[in-house]
């Protein structure tokens, strides 16, 4: 199994990150190394595809992230009145709809 996780960070308040890991305590571990505030996780679900999830997601709302440098795809994600995702719900449930179809 693997983990599709929402996570956000208080130094970064109106941007949340997606993706997927086989463990996400090591993942969260890892990105905290370069921030000084912690990561909260918004939304995790234990899946057999979230990898395939994840590449859905990105390939469907690629356009509005923004890369945290040239090696990595777009999994920074703005939210706000003025974005795509207006706030962490639509967020969260672009993500479930995109399980729901995949079953």
């Amino acid at each position: 199994m693997e983990t599709l996780y929402v996570i956000s960070n208080p130094l970064f308040p109106n941007y949340v990150k997606v993706g997927f890991t086989k463990c996400l305590y090591s993942r969260l571990k890892k990105l905290s190394t370069s921030v000084p505030k912690s990561f909260k996780v918004e939304y995790q679900v234990e899946l057999k595809n979230a990898s395939k999830i994840e590449r859905l997601f990105h390939g469907n709302f690629g356009q509005s992230g923004l890369m945290a440098n040239s090696n990595e795809s777009r999994e920074w994600y703005p939210i706000g009145d003025d974005e795509f995702f207006g706030d962490m719900d639509h967020v969260i449930g672009e993500i479930k709809n995109l399980i729901r179809i995949t079953k």
